[in-house]
């Protein structure tokens, strides 16, 4: 079996959610791989 790891950049604060809103492809890509 082939591991993928992936690496997501440092986001502003902790949270990751800084800002006005949250990078929508961030929130699908970690929903995506929590379903794996």
């Amino acid at each position: 079996m082939t591991e993928l790891t992936l690496y997501e950049e440092a986001m502003c604060c902790s949270t990751g959610v800084c800002g006005p809103d949250p990078d929508d492809e961030l929130v699908e890509v970690s929903a995506a791989l929590d379903q794996l």
